[in-house]
Order: structure tokens, then C-alpha cells, then sequence
């Protein structure tokens, strides 16, 4: 029997009893998330109100997509 990916515990019956086995949950991959990396070569400061909307929107579309993909994010 395979493991179930939800981590509830399987009853297994035998001819005189059930046996209950617990699983671990599969953890989900993990996505690094650089900041710093999300600004680009053209923006090396942010200055104006402008920048910190780009930067921001950029960010959560990251985190987003990440997600999206059933990962988990580490911010680094």
C-alpha cells in the first residue's frame, strides 16, 4: 500500500485487528526568493514611489507563481 501524500493515518485490517500507521506528510519543494535580485540590473536603488509599486508587484507575482506551483517559498 502506498503512503497517503495528505499525512492521515492509514487503518491497515488484519483477521483479528486494525492497525493504524501514521505517515509523515510529503513536504512541498522549496522556492529561494532573492529581493535583491527581483530589482534587476537597471534599478540598483529604489527612489521614487514608482519604484517601490514596481518592485512590490514584482515581488507578490514571484511569491504567486511559486506558490502556484505548490512550493513553499524561503525568502533569502
Amino acid at each position: 500500500r502506498e503512503p497517503d501524500p495528505s499525512g492521515s493515518p492509514t487503518t491497515i485490517a488484519n483477521n483479528s485487528a486494525a492497525t493504524v500507521v501514521s505517515h509523515k506528510p510529503i513536504p512541498k519543494p522549496i522556492e529561494l526568493v532573492s529581493p535583491a535580485e527581483l530589482l534587476g540590473a537597471s534599478h540598483i536603488f529604489i527612489e521614487t514611489e514608482q519604484d517601490i509599486d514596481t518592485y512590490l508587484a514584482t515581488l507578490r507575482s514571484r511569491l504567486q507563481q511559486a506558490i502556484g506551483q505548490g512550493k513553499r517559498v524561503r525568502i533569502k
